[in-house]
Parts: C-alpha cells; structure tokens; sequence
C-alpha cells in the first residue's frame, strides 16, 4: 500500500515543511516515506507493508530530468505490458525499477493530459511539470483510489490520500463542515462526489482529471463509461466472463505482496476467493481467508457456505466470532469510537476481517462487495414490460420475491414507474417528493430544526434524493454502469479503503476492472436473472470452480449487523454518556427530546445499543472532539461557520 501527499505554493511561498503529513500516514504503521522538492513544491509518499515493519523499503519519487517531471502515485496499473510496448515503439524505454509510477509519468509524456484514456488499473496520482509551473492529478475510472485536495486560490494546492493526512499541513483548515453533520445525523452519506467531514477539503470525483496552475484549478472527466461486449455467440458469454474475472483477479494477486481474501460465505467473496486460491502463488501457501462466523449458530447459511468452501482445502482460514466473545472485541471496539469519518463506524464487519489481515501479515485482501452492484438483474423486469411481455415479467417477479423471501407489491410498482415514466418526469417527481420525504426523515431523526435550516438540510436532502453524475448525460451511460458512478459507490468505497488503511491493509475490487465493467454492460439483462436467480451468468460461468451449495444459494444473510450490536453492546457506557454531552450536541440536536430519551428507564442496555439514534449522537461527539484537537483555532462551537457547502 502507497499513501501519496503533497503541497504546490502556487504564489512566492516555499512549500512548507510536509514532515507531519507524512508522519499522519504512518499513524497505524511505520512506512517507508520519501520526500522530494523543489521551491514552492513538495511531494511524499510512503510504502506500508507487513513484511517491511521497520519501514526501510523505500519507494523513491520517480523523476524525468530531462522533461521537468515527477511523480507521486498510488497505483496498479493493470495493462502495463500493452502500455510498455505502445511508449517502446514511440522511442520510449521506462526502467523496470520506475514501476506503475514510471509508466503513468512516461505516458503524460508521450500523451499530456489525455494520458488516462490509457491506464487500465486503480490510481490516483499527481505529476508536477516543472517547466509548466502546473500539477497534473488524475483518479481511477471507479474512484478505487482516494484522492483529497484543497485548493486556495492563488496560494495553494494541497492533496492527500486521506483527510487527516491532508489536514495535517500547517496551511490547510480544519473546519468541520456542519452541512456535512447533518447528512450524516439523516443517513445521507451519498449526496455527491466531492464532499467531506472538513469545509475546505474536498474529493476528487472518480473518472476525473485535475489540473493546478498559479491562477486556476479545473477539474475534467476523462472517464466515459462504454459497453464493450464483442462476443457474437451468448453461449460464450460464461466463458467469456470467467475468463475476464479471472484476469482481475490476477492482476491483484500479482504484485509481490502477500494477498488474502475476504471470506463471507456469500456468492461474491467465495467466487473471488475460489479463483485466487486456482493461481499460482510464489510462496507456495494456501490463500488465507478471513471470515466473520456465527459462535452460536454454526448451521447458519452464511456460516455453513463458509464451511463448505473450507472443505475445498484450498485456504488458510482465519476467523472471528460475530455473535461471542472473541479476541478482536476490544481492538474494534476502540476503533469503532476512533474512525476517521463517521460513516465508517458501521463496517465492523469488514473491520475484523482486516484486522485479521493484519495478524496474518497480509497486505492486500480481495472482496466481491461490488458485484451487487454490478451484476444486479438491471432492468430487465421494465424491459419486459415495455416489450409487452406481462407474463415474463410477472414470472420474473414472483421467482424475485420468492428467492429474498419476501412480496413483490412494491417491485411491481418500481418496475412499472422505470418502464413506463420517461426518467425526465421520474426525476421531476423525487424533486417534488422531496420536501415530504425530508420532513419526515428529520421528524424521525433528533436533528435540530434552527440547525436543519441554518445548513439548508432541505436543499441538501433534495440533491441527495434526485442524484446525478457529474460530466455525463443519463442517457449517454449503459445502464448497469450508471449505478457505479453514482455517488453512493464511490463513498462506499471511500470507507472500505478507509478502514482497510486503519490496518495498513490494502483493499482490493476486482468486480471494478474496466474490463469486466464494460463487457458486462454490453450482456443482455436475461443472461444475469434467470430462474429467480440474480447474477446467474456468474453462476453458470463458475461451474466446477465453486461448491454447487454456494454457487446455487437461494438466500442471503449477514453477520455484520450481529457484530456491530454486539460492539455496541461493548460500548454501552460511552454511547449513552458522550450522548448525554449536550454541551457539544446542543447545536444539533432537539435537546428536550435526546433528553427525554435519555430518561426513559427503558432505555437501557440492548435497547440503547440498538437506538440508532443515540449511536449516531455519540459518534458525533467523538468526531468533533477528534477534529477540534487538530485545530488550532476552533471558533466557539468547534466546528466551521454555517457557509453552505456547494454541492
């Protein structure tokens, strides 16, 4: 893992000193760090690894001397033999030991600020060209990678592979952003690409470009989503598909660190898992896995799979118990209450499997999370409709709701709204429902009304409700890619690397290589539901390959929500003592109503645990009081005017 940081004093400035935001990416372990400037610039990165624990494998920042270019990259660069021989045969020879960071730097050479339509992989990078007096930054398709920055301007350009690291250096404020509470304390954490915790510290959205100059800073998508699926025969589509995921699989594997695997027991991570485990592998070992397991339940579907793929012997299993004592409670528990962002509080699940990463001496570890996502049935039900195919559609239903165990009213009426309303007025409606959902969700929520308002937590809401992605018309996006740029993947994938870093363990997505994006948005809808079952194309494809009980499971659990109660459960004493803080919640909160919750003698033991509210109230606190030590002039309440973020 590469954490990235750096500082462009784009006036008459020298860079300041970046040894504290080096120093914060090394907060959970000691890395390898090196550092490179020039005048008003200053660039970092340090190398995390298990197998490195004193932090002496350094990663040097690669330079063209005779360009004026160097790089800071936080990259794995997936086409790198097709990109090597494409600069080969255009004169340009990059060294072995220049790595992913030397290809990206040669590639700005040869195709200046277009050079992403060329990288396959997940990055995020910065390139200063010092003949240009400009930096050049740049995010993978699908916002695996994390980039923050913030832009003064005409002073200066900062930019971090997290918040804390970003706000670390001595110029940059560290301002809560009150907007940003509020989403929070409503459950809103997709409103849009670019927000944070902090006022003046924003996101990068995924499949964007940046450039900074001493005048301007100007963002541009070079990301423009296709569907790429030349197979003419649909039996080979199984094929096809395996041999795809097969391929991202491998190029995460394949970089010299040892790699592990979420476990789940679910059809994804034991699909992921299964394939790694088939690749070879230097060290000779069985590929270690990690799973959250039921203690008190070992019959339970999630629990069962596990076992069964463990039969294969094809891994090395690491375990912890979701619903008993184990030895990870108190690590988690911590962490839980010491999260850099307060949405990442309730990955207690992912928390523990790279905790045990960690333990493992693992520095990568696989997941599947993001094929629901992607290989969901689509709209495959409104196009039956719309193809005045009743009968299949209502089959289509019934198989649906019979496989989640549950009625298909509701569906019914969502695939007849896709079907049948032109999305301009399915937009127009959420805006004009917007005000009644919002109301209702505040009125369930302890959120202050004077601070809803003073935040236009309305507006907010409604951004939240109608969303959009930024440098792209609606149409112009194939539909089963249109829900990976949506806002709410890139901030799901903002926690699990988050998390992943708290274990200087790095998380790994191969259901978001390019490649299989874009061949899966080119596959009919039929080939992924077919018999009540969702995502059937895996299915079939992974024949022989996975366990028939887990490739044909019919249901569906999780385990997570038994942790983080039982974590909760843990933590008692401080989710109803840091909500009892009225002093920093006053501004928030309906105070008389958070007090009256308090004084309910029911409100003890499971039932508090269980009171999102509460939780959400303490985390609160907890975050504020964390932020409010990093700034070193807090205006009286601790946190940022109440300016409204631009969203």
């Amino acid at each position: 893992m590469i954490r990235i940081a750096g500082v462009f004093e784009v006036g008459e400035r020298p860079a300041g000193d970046i040894g504290p935001m080096l120093a914060t990416m090394q907060r959970f372990h000691i890395g390898a760090a090196t550092a490179w400037r020039e005048g008003g610039v200053a660039v970092g990165q340090v190398r995390l690894s298990h197998g490195d624990p004193k932090g002496e494998h350094r990663v040097p920042v690669v330079r063209d001397a005779e360009a004026g270019t160097s790089i800071v990259a936080d990259a794995r660069i997936d086409n790198r033999d097709e990109l090597r021989r494409d600069l080969r045969e255009n004169g340009i020879e990059v060294p072995l030991a220049d790595g992913d960071a030397g290809l990206i730097l040669a590639a700005y050479g040869k195709y200046g600020d277009e050079c992403c339509g060329h990288l396959i992989g997940d990055f995020a990078f910065t390139i200063f060209d010092s003949r240009a007096r400009r930096m050049f930054c740049a995010r993978d398709a699908f916002g695996v990678r994390q980039f923050y920055y913030h832009h003064a301007a005409g002073h200066l350009f900062a930019f971090a592979s997290d918040c804390p690291t970003l706000v670390a250096y001595a110029h940059v404020p560290c301002r809560i952003d009150e907007g940003r509470i509020g989403e929070y304390m409503l459950g809103m954490e997709g409103v849009d690409h670019t927000g944070t915790f902090f006022e003046e510290v924003v996101r990068l959205p995924p499949g964007f470009s940046l450039v900074v100059t001493s005048t301007d800073c100007t963002t541009q998508r070079w990301y423009f989503p296709k569907a790429r699926c030349d197979v003419g025969d649909p039996d080979e589509y199984e094929r096809v598909f395996r041999e795809l995921l097969t391929q991202a699989v491998a190029c995460r594997v394949g970089d010299g660190h040892r790699v592990g695997s979420m476990l789940s027991g679910g059809l994804d991570s034991s699909a992921v898992a299964a394939i790694a485990a088939g690749l070879p592998r230097v060290d000779g070992n069985l590929l270690p896995v990690f799973s959250l397991v039921s203690a008190r339940n070992p019959d339970c579907p999630e629990t069962r799979a596990i076992h069964s793929m463990l039969r294969t012997g094809l891994f090395d299993s690491h375990q912890s118990p979701c619903d008993a004592p184990g030895d990870l409670d108190a690590e988690l528990t911590d962490a839980m209450w010491n999260v850099d962002d307060p949405f990442d509080a309730s990955l207690s699940a992912p928390l523990a499997a790279y905790s045990l990463a960690r333990r493992a001496g693992v520095d990568a570890v696989l997941d599947g999370i993001d094929a629901d996502t992607l290989l969901g049935k689509g709209d495959l039900i409104a196009g039956c409709i719309r193809g005045g195919r009743w009968t299949t559609a209502l089959t289509l239903l019934q198989q649906d709701a019979a496989m989640l165990n549950r009625g298909h009213g509701w569906a019914t009426v969502r695939a007849l709204r896709t079907a049948l309303v032109p999305e301009l007025l399915r937009r127009a409606a959420r805006k004009l429902i917007s005000p009644f959902r919002y109301w209702q969700r505040r009125r369930q929520s302890l959120v202050a009304a004077r601070f809803a308002k003073s935040v236009n937590l309305k507006r907010r809401h409604e951004i939240y409700a109608c969303v959009t992605i930024p440098g792209l018309a609606g149409d112009a996006i194939p539909a089963r890619v249109r829900v990976l740029l949506e806002p709410h993947l890139s901030a799901a994938l903002g926690r699990y690397n988050r998390v992943a870093f708290s274990q200087s363990v790095e998380p790994l997505h191969p259901f978001l290589d390019q490649r299989l994006v874009e061949f899966c948005a080119g596959v009919p809808d039929e080939e992924f539901f077919q018999g009540g079952f969702r995502k059937a194309l895996m299915r079939r494809s992974l024949a022989g390959i996975l366990p028939r009980d887990v490739a044909w499971r019919p249901d569906k659990h999780h385990l997570g929500w038994q942790q983080q109660l039982r974590l909760r459960l843990l933590s008692i004493q401080r989710i109803v003592g840091a909500s009892k803080d009225i002093t920093c919640l006053k501004r928030y909160v309906d105070a008389r109503r958070l007090q009256h919750m308090l004084a309910e003698s029911r409100l003890t033991g499971q039932e508090a645990a269980m009171d999102d509210d509460l939780v959400t109230a303490s985390l609160v606190v907890s975050f504020i009081s964390a932020a409010n030590r990093c700034d070193p002039a807090p205006n009286q309440s601790g946190v940022c005017s109440e300016q409204e973020r631009k969203v």
